[in-house]
């Protein structure tokens, strides 16, 4: 997968970075919503029930990490 490392290793620098333990589940937060939106071609639905959240709360959490895909 081209880029999966670098992709990694941007996120281990964000999560080190971190100002504070908040801001580093923040960053993984929204990285994982990310990576499981496109595994599930954007999907809400099936991102949904793959992470275990309704639909309502998913696109809540979009909207709060600022996900735009």
């Amino acid at each position: 997968n081209p880029g999966a490392s670098e992709r990694a290793n941007s996120l281990e620098d964000k999560l080190f970075l971190s100002e504070n333990i908040a801001e580093a589940q923040k960053q993984f937060e929204r990285e994982f919503i990310l990576r499981k939106l496109l595994q599930h071609e954007k999907n809400i639905a099936k991102t949904a029930a793959s992470v275990g959240l309704n639909q309502d709360e998913l696109e809540s959490r979009i909207k709060a990490l600022e996900i735009y895909c």
